[in-house]
């Protein structure tokens, strides 16, 4: 593997990890805003 591809990889899961942490408040701000 090389290193291009592993910083890619940890750069994608470090996002996923943080989008799925965040989805939930991130849905509830803007069902906050639309009310």
């Amino acid at each position: 593997m090389s290193l291009v591809s592993y910083l890619f990889l940890r750069f994608d899961w470090d996002f996923l990890l943080a989008k799925m942490s965040l989805n939930m408040p991130i849905e509830s701000f803007t069902q906050f805003i639309q009310n």
